[in-house]
């Protein structure tokens, strides 16, 4: 419809009014053809005027409209009508007031433009006339809506000035409106259950339900039935809530958590658009002072605020985080322990219990440590360590014999030939030529004296050891030889 038609459409009602003598609402139709009410009493008035120049308003040609509608002490001027749906599309992509949106009317007019007042009278109008929704009703500690802010603040290098732009992350609670808002690096799947955990210990607790979003972090395979990342659902499990993703294209499964949004760029973010900071930690600061502010801001249709009515209602019906912090592995891969109890992550060999021996078991990795499961139960943990081709063994996971191999050293050894005599002292001794340093091939030859010793008995042994000393020797092929004589034809001097 046109500006002319309109017009058309005022005179047609107007000389009908006039000829039944009925009352005429100008408010009304100012709405009903979208133009201002100053307008619609001018042309009103034109029609009492001169109502035989209206008789056939409906048919008559534009000019001869406009020639009965204007005269030279009078003439109408048509305004521009905003595009109320486009106008309404820009509030919710760029979290902008309704203000903000009727500057951008009035700069995109090619003609004059509606006042203020009949602008939010027509946009009310509009909202009214969409499709209604059903408004729901939480109850306390039941959900939480979590969500990231479309625009970004910066954080600058201190040493370069190069500004690297952060997320935003907004939980709110479904019951109390109660919000947090939270700077992170990224929208990676770590940060984002990081987020979560800190977003919790905020709370002081997790609600029964968390509704995110369809994004990457969270949700593998959106649909009826969503396929969770691994890290978020253990996130989940950790803090005992339930994950519920957001039904694609429901805008209004999350309504609450985009009106958050939008009020975190108006009340927060634009007050810290024109500082600098140099760190996540320093944003987060800053954020949180303007957070306490947001949440103790007094309701306007109701008393109290968010804070007052979470602390009222809603923080005992959370359930309390756990003691232990939430483990953020980077990443999952399965093993098989090999015979030496070991298992490769990373171009380097870390230890597990030797009773895994050719079971697999699932690692996870952070990025300083490692951890093992098996059967859902940790089996082992590591420090990860940056030797490639390395090897990182822990005592308990070996075996007796081998962890008693291990533990051998020249203190020990000495110990233990003590205890069988002076002569199998010297032989001790002797194998370390006066060094403490208990090299492989020392371990391995007092290993060996060690089973003969058991095999033979502590006097055979001593025995043994005398004639080795008497014939300066002390080495194992002489003790064997002295041990079985049966197996040589000839002593080993």
């Amino acid at each position: 419809m046109n500006a002319i038609d309109e017009k058309r459409i005022i005179a047609c009602a107007a000389l009908v009014a006039l000829q039944k003598g009925t009352p005429l609402s100008i408010r009304r139709l100012a709405r009903n053809v979208h133009i201002s009410r100053p307008t619609v009493t001018k042309v009103i008035d034109k029609v009492r005027q001169t109502p035989e120049r209206f008789k056939n308003a409906q048919h008559m040609p534009d000019s001869a409209l406009l020639s009965a509608l204007q005269d030279t002490k009078d003439a109408i001027t048509l305004k521009a009508v905003p595009d109320y749906p486009r106008l309404s599309s820009l509030i919710r992509q760029y979290s902008m007031t309704k203000q903000a949106a009727y500057k951008i009317y009035c700069d995109e007019a090619q003609r004059p433009v509606v006042s203020l007042s009949t602008y939010y009278e027509g946009f009310a109008e509009f909202e009214h006339k969409q499709e209604p929704s059903m408004s729901f009703q939480y109850q306390p500690g039941e959900v939480t809506f979590v969500d990231f802010v479309g625009k970004k603040p910066c954080i600058t290098n201190p040493l370069t000035g190069q500004k690297v732009k952060v997320e935003i992350f907004t939980g709110i609670l479904g019951y109390s409106s109660y919000a947090f808002v939270y700077a992170c690096a990224s929208q990676s799947q770590e940060d984002f259950a990081n987020a979560h955990s800190a977003m919790f210990t905020f709370f002081g607790g997790a609600t029964q339900f968390v509704v995110p979003d369809n994004l990457k972090a969270a949700v593998i395979k959106p649909g009826i039935t969503p396929v969770l990342n691994s890290l978020y659902a253990e996130m989940g499990l950790h803090f005992g809530t339930t994950i519920m993703p957001a039904r694609a294209y429901r805008p209004k499964d999350k309504a609450r958590v985009e009106n958050l949004v939008w009020l975190t760029y108006r009340s927060i973010l634009n007050k810290l658009k024109n500082q600098v900071f140099f760190s996540i930690d320093e944003l987060n600061a800053a954020i949180l002072v303007l957070l306490k502010e947001f949440n103790d801001k007094p309701f306007s249709k109701m008393d109290g605020s968010r804070a007052s009515l979470f602390e009222d209602k809603e923080r005992h019906a959370l359930t309390p985080c756990l003691a232990t912090e939430l483990v953020v592995y980077i990443k999952r891969v399965k093993r098989k322990v090999s015979k030496q109890y070991l298992i490769n992550y990373d171009n380097h060999l870390y230890s597990v219990p030797h009773q895994l021996i050719g079971k697999t078991v699932d690692v996870k990795a952070t990025t300083q440590q490692i951890y093992c499961f098996y059967d859902g139960e940790l089996c082992a943990e590591h420090a990860i360590s940056s030797q490639k081709g390395g090897i990182t063994i822990l005592p308990s996971h070996m075996p007796a014999k081998h962890r008693e191999y291990v533990q051998l050293n020249h203190d020990q050894l000495l110990q233990w030939a003590k205890g069988i005599g002076p002569a199998t002292t010297t032989l001790i001794e002797a194998q370390f030529n006066g060094t403490n340093d208990s090299t492989p091939d020392v371990k391995a030859r007092c290993s060996a004296f060690k089973s003969l010793l058991a095999k033979h008995g502590r006097d055979a042994f001593e025995t043994a050891a005398a004639q080795a000393a008497a014939c300066s020797v002390s080495s194992l092929r002489f003790m064997q030889a002295m041990l079985n004589p049966t197996n040589n034809n000839q002593p080993l001097h």
